[in-house]
């Protein structure tokens, strides 16, 4: 190591200017990084959609559910399935294996599914993906006079112009003019037998054309072509087609309408458009939306009679996390410093140091660019985090060239000597730290897929402070550093000296040290068990939005949606600072692939706050109103940036779905009678959710086939839709929608029996209105029910595990089974699976590192037995903060490990050497002390300060994974590096037998400062 110090102080000139190229080659790089919110990851999820007007729950899990479970689950990749049908809707949840292409197994699944012979009204599969697949612009396009007609071509080059933006993935525009004409079958009609699908049959054959041959003529053979009256397209002339002996117009109601009238959707109380725009995956989030914002603000002046308003858009949350981030990396870097100069006193010796932050950082950043990763909250929060750690290697050299300067030694030989004492020390210290980060990218699972670039960041950044300590600080510091004009020795300081009484207390009193100390770490594991510390996955972060949904009843026309909804369009008026809102009905939204409950007859309401508005408030109130006028069918939560959290979920398994809903009554029942206690709301249990329903239920003595039953009612209760020809309209042909549910006139309808004689249906079946379910779910093929609800409290996995205890207490029907291993306490479990793991490889790691490094085995147990006890610190200041143990307190706990480690290994490192040297055990331990107590205490200052804007939130956009994360480390670090002076020479005292050591025959003595010649007093 020597020679390369002597080799850089030889060639200063190459090191600087490396040191500039780096600089310079980081800042470019990291203006060429693409920006998002998160970083790219296969979210390990496949969201399918399929719609199937006209079919009931049951049916679609029977018909088309277990068959699609069965393709997709046979899938290679697929881990498992869950199946939701509702009316008219199925919905597929298939968990993937990570760390595959998502995209690739989507494909396998749409052929899949595409081989299967489903029912003709399924219609082709949508797939949503996880969390990161939603809208990254929302936008509405309205007109000022409430005509939506004149929008539609408008809208269709919005959409193209979109599309065409450099990064956009699709465009979904929605609520737009749909003009057709609507044939309704009279109830008369009906009972004399005429059905939908024989008008449709009739209009069909009115457009169609075919050449029937040719004639002779005296110019020649001529073919003859018959057309029919295409009446489409013109309501007069379908009146007058005739249809069964009559005319159209007697037998049907036929109007003009616009299909966009089946749902809705209003912007500020006005009628609009809606637009969304995805982005896709690996293109600049941020450039992509300042895109489509441009080309929807040009659309706005363009487009006469029309107001286009972003209701939404990332780039501005993105920017405002980031900037956040970067303020309070700024603020950590300049406290570490300050602290720095507090320590050395010299504005020199801190400038110096303060060299290694910017550089070691810029070296994460031109990794980020040359491996393509991005600028997110996770890899900004990486580098916020590695602030507080990468100067710690410039700090030991500095203050180990500065005791050599204070006592008078030669420049030269100051940074020479300086240097390579310790660089054993930090070499060892730094790549230990950096195999405590790479597992957390390594070990798989969620955690892997989004810190991965978070772990490659920091690791990079690490090893490259290693390499600026020992490379660029002695070289900047030949160049501003300078002997002491009074020599004299640093670690007699009063520092030195006050350390000496509680490291020979340590050493004298070990076991009670020891235990003292075991007992403190059981009590604060005892408090995360009781509870006392609230446990999450995440902590929940709001954004400027108000999302919601309201359940209609199934079959809920436009209109009476409008009046059912009027009321809380007026309570989302009367808001405070709102800004605008959205309220959409019967248009499917980004949200509704995650959410199964959203259906056909679902409205949903988007609020966008103006700055400064509590959102949780307006969240409360708007509960509050809901659950008053919605009671059961209504749900609010501020919009979080990033996954959902504080969710509760439980799965009920059963082998039939009336024992299923019975559990499922049961559970919610008991649910809403602590909810308040428990702080729940939006308690659901869509097992016990029916729908009213005719059955017709044919008499065993008929001769009727079943099939022409179902597809006589079907033309009845679902229109057909005659798709249009050219500039035609389309048009859509059915039964008067207030009589197809009338048993009376199902009666009558004609039925044709398998002699060919006709019948009317209530000749040969019965009718019941019962209530059938309104969602069959199924898990791996498994009937099942969920119940699902919001924690309000933090502490989400202690309400689980406090609502298990007493839902397992009660009367539920033989063969149900429970699944607890679901939403938020499902997240939980995993992080804490996946974050031990991590631990778990990173100290084994760390151990192999210090095994081969000190060439002992007793020495690393000693580094790393302050790891157990910096739980004390880091679980103290939760309980005393009140912060949750979630993913960034685990992260924060394994950055610990790293600090630890490389106090530990200074002292231990310095200990060894007087030992070498001949000092007895307990002196050598003291003289360690004293030695290293200024280092220990400068980096150990230095994180903590580089720490606390993250852990205040000082900036406020620090994003979800800062203050519990800061709180930690902050925690753990005050106790532990107390701990170190004292456990450190306590385990060292119990774990090393040889008493006596000599120096080595190859020690260079002048490696050897002038306190390490002079030996303290023995002691016990």
């Amino acid at each position: 190591m020597k020679s390369i110090v002597s080799w850089c102080l030889d060639r200063r000139s190459v090191v600087i200017l490396a040191t500039v190229l780096v600089l310079v080659g980081g800042v470019f790089g990291a203006t060429q990084l693409r920006q998002q919110l998160f970083p790219d990851f296969d979210f390990p999820f496949a969201i399918i959609t399929m719609d199937a007007p006209g079919m009931d729950a049951l049916t679609l899990d029977d018909q088309v559910a277990r068959p699609v479970d069965r393709a997709v689950s046979a899938v290679e990749g697929v881990e498992n399935v869950t199946t939701v049908a509702s009316e008219g809707r199925l919905r597929v949840y298939a968990e993937l294996s990570y760390g595959l292409d998502t995209g690739a197994i989507e494909d396998d699944i749409s052929k899949a599914i595409g081989e299967l012979d489903l029912p003709p009204a399924v219609a082709d599969p949508e797939f949503a993906g996880g969390f990161q697949d939603q809208a990254v612009v929302l936008a509405t396009i309205s007109a000022d006079d409430g005509d939506l007609a004149s929008l539609t071509d408008s809208a269709s080059q919005v959409k193209a112009d979109l599309e065409a933006v450099d990064g956009v993935g699709r465009v979904d525009v929605a609520g737009g003019s749909d003009p057709r004409i609507l044939v309704q079958v009279k109830p008369p009609a009906l009972a004399a037998g005429v059905t939908p699908q024989q008008v449709a049959d009739a209009i069909e054959a009115s457009d169609s054309r075919a050449n029937v041959g040719v004639v002779a003529s005296g110019k020649g053979p001529v073919g003859v072509v018959v057309e029919g009256a295409d009446v489409s397209g013109d309501t007069d002339r379908l009146t007058s087609l005739v249809v069964d002996g009559r005319e159209l117009g007697s037998i049907a109601t036929i109007q003009q309408i616009d299909a966009a009238d089946s749902g809705f959707a209003l912007v500020n109380g006005k009628p609009a458009l809606t637009v969304s725009v995805f982005r896709k995956t690996g293109s600049d989030e941020v450039s992509t939306v300042d895109g489509a914002v441009d080309v929807l603000d040009k659309a706005g002046t363009d487009i006469d009679g029309a107001t286009v308003s972003v209701l939404y858009e990332t780039a501005s949350d993105i920017r405002a996390s980031i900037k956040g981030l970067v303020v309070e990396g700024a603020l950590g870097a300049l406290f570490a410093v300050i602290v720095i100069f507090l320590f050395l006193r010299s504005v020199r010796g801190t400038l110096v140091a303060a060299v290694s932050i910017p550089t070691s950082i810029v070296f994460g950043l031109l990794a980020a660019w040359m491996l393509g990763l991005t600028i997110n909250i996770i890899t900004l929060a990486g580098l916020t985090i590695a602030i507080g750690r990468v100067i710690d290697d410039g700090i030991v050299v500095l203050e180990n060239i500065h005791k050599h300067l204070e006592r008078g030694e030669p420049r030269r030989r100051a940074m020479v000597d300086g240097t390579t004492e310790v660089a054993t020390a930090i070499a060892s210290s730094t790549i230990a730290t950096a195999a405590v980060f790479l597992p957390i990218g390594l070990v798989g699972g969620l955690i892997s897929e989004i810190f991965l670039s978070f772990s490659i960041i920091v690791t990079v950044a690490l090893l490259a402070s290693l390499l600026v300590a020992i490379t660029v600080i002695p070289v900047i510091g030949s160049f501003v550093l300078r002997p002491s004009d009074s020599p004299h020795d640093p670690d007699t300081d009063r520092l030195a000296r006050a350390v000496v009484p509680a490291t020979r207390f340590g050493i004298r009193w070990r076991w009670p040290v020891l235990g003292v100390a075991l007992l403190s770490m059981f009590a604060v594991f005892g408090a995360v068990g009781a509870g006392a510390i609230p446990t999450q996955f995440l902590p929940s972060e709001g954004a400027d939005q108000v999302y919601g949904s309201v359940q209609l009843p199934p079959g809920t026309s436009a209109d009476d949606a409008r009046r059912k909804l009027a009321p809380l369009d007026k309570a989302i008026g009367a808001v405070d600072g709102l800004k605008d809102v959205q309220l959409t009905y019967g248009i499917q939204s980004g949200n509704a692939a995650f959410d199964p409950t959203i259906g056909t007859s679902t409205a949903e309401f988007f609020l966008t706050l103006k700055k400064g508005t509590d959102g949780q408030q307006v969240e409360n109130d708007l509960r509050a109103f809901g659950e008053q006028q919605y009671p059961g069918a209504f749900g609010v939560q501020v919009l979080e940036d990033g996954p959902p959290s504080g969710s509760f979920q439980v799965n009920i398994d059963g082998k039939d779905l009336d024992s299923i809903a019975t559990a499922a009554r049961t559970i919610q029942d008991r649910l809403e009678q602590d909810a308040k206690s428990w702080k729940l709301v939006e308690i659901e249990a869509q097992a016990a959710q029916s729908i009213p329903q005719v059955l017709v239920r044919l008499r065993p003595d008929v001769n009727v086939d079943p099939a022409a039953v179902q597809d006589t009612l079907r033309g009845v209760t679902t229109p057909i839709d005659i798709p249009a020809t050219g500039d035609a309209t389309p048009i859509s042909v059915g039964a008067a929608t207030q009589v197809s549910a009338d048993p009376k006139v199902l009666g009558g309808l004609p039925i044709t029996t398998r002699d060919g004689a006709t019948v009317t249906l209530g000749q040969v079946a019965t009718f019941e209105q019962v209530d059938a379910p309104s969602f069959v779910n199924r898990v791996d093929g498994t009937l099942s029910g969920t119940i699902t609800a919001r924690i309000l409290d933090q502490d989400t996995a202690g309400v689980t595990k406090d609502i298990r205890s007493e839902i397992e207490k009660l009367d539920l029907p033989k063969g149900v089974t429970l699944d607890w291993d679901q939403g938020d306490q499902a997240f939980v479990q995993e992080m804490f699976t996946d974050m031990g793991i991590a631990m778990l490889v990173a100290i084994t790691l760390v151990f192999f590192v210090l095994v081969l490094f000190f060439g002992s085995l007793a020495h690393p147990f000693t580094i790393l037995a302050p790891i157990l006890f910096s739980f004390i610190g880091s679980f103290g200041a939760l309980l005393l903060t009140g912060r949750a143990l979630g993913l960034p307190a685990m992260i924060g706990q394994l950055l610990l490990i790293g600090i630890i480690v490389s106090n530990s290994i200074l002292l231990v490192d310095a200990t060894l050497k007087m030992r070498r040297r001949g000092l007895h055990r307990d002196d050598a331990l003291v003289h360690a002390a004293q030695l290293r107590v200024r280092p220990v205490l400068m980096t150990a200052g230095a994180t903590i300060a580089a720490l606390t804007p993250l852990s205040l939130g000082i900036s406020g956009e620090g994003g979800i994974i800062s203050k519990s994360l800061g709180t930690v480390v902050i925690g753990g670090l005050l106790v532990a590096t107390a701990l170190t002076l004292v456990i450190v020479p306590a385990v060292f005292r119990l774990l090393d037998r040889d008493r006596d050591m000599t120096a080595h025959d190859d020690e260079d003595p002048r490696s050897t400062p002038v306190d390490e010649r002079t030996p303290v007093a023995s002691g016990s």
